[in-house]
């Protein structure tokens, strides 16, 4: 999926904005706890992103394992997660930082 995005995207605003912006693109897919059944509630978020202009992009792919037993205590800590990773992507270049601001 973020392969697909991010090829999208470049096509789409490279052209025009590319030598005064970076792009990113944030997929995730998550299997939530469901009602019925208590089945493990899992996912992957990922983000693609350049760190300079028109710059090859690099890219954080993590697995999260969701213990709360309530979907929308997932819901708020998958969006704290997402958030923390878009803002760790550009701003914190060392994995272990990047990783405890998760």
């Amino acid at each position: 999926m973020l392969n697909h995005e991010y090829d999208l995207l470049v096509e789409r605003l490279n052209k025009r904005l590319g030598a005064e912006k970076t792009f990113f693109v944030f997929a995730d897919t998550v299997a939530a706890r469901s009602f019925k059944r208590h089945n493990e509630s899992h996912g992957w978020l990922g983000v693609r992103f350049q760190s300079e202009k028109r710059g090859d992009p690099s890219q954080i792919i993590i697995h999260v394992r969701m213990l709360d037993e309530a979907n929308v205590d997932q819901q708020e800590v998958l969006g704290v997660i997402g958030v923390n990773l878009l803002y760790g992507a550009f701003y914190y270049h060392e994995p272990e930082t990047l990783i405890s601001s998760l």
